[in-house]
Order: structure tokens, then C-alpha cells, then sequence
């Protein structure tokens, strides 16, 4: 994340806790929502669609 400024650090930051939380607790807690969660990591992140898929699943925890 070194290349990153400090406000896209704060929102990768952000962008991973959104897209752990369940689709209501997201709604609760404000700000971004897990769609715009996901356009950011693809946009600024180079995510693809698929990792990201496997992020809110779970699956790839131990990579990141």
C-alpha cells in the first residue's frame, strides 16, 4: 500500500471491513456501501471480480 495515498490506504482499509460484514450490518454502520467497496478494490486495486468474490467468502484470507 505504499503508493497509495493516505485517503485510498483509509479506504482499502474500509473497503475490506465493508465487504466482510453481512449485507444489513454494512447498511447499519453507514458510509460505503459494498458495492462501492467493490468498485474501489477494482478500480484502484486491480481486483478482479473474482478475488473479490473470494474475499467475501472467505476463501483467500491467509493471501492478503
Amino acid at each position: 500500500m505504499g503508493k497509495l495515498s493516505v485517503l485510498d490506504q483509509h479506504c482499502y482499509r474500509i473497503a475490506l471491513k465493508t465487504l466482510r460484514l453481512s449485507d444489513i450490518g454494512a447498511a447499519i454502520m453507514g458510509g460505503q456501501t459494498k458495492d462501492e467497496a467493490r468498485d474501489f478494490l477494482k478500480r484502484k486495486m486491480n481486483w478482479s471480480d473474482e478475488k473479490i468474490r473470494r474475499y467475501e467468502s472467505f476463501e483467500i484470507m491467509a493471501n492478503l
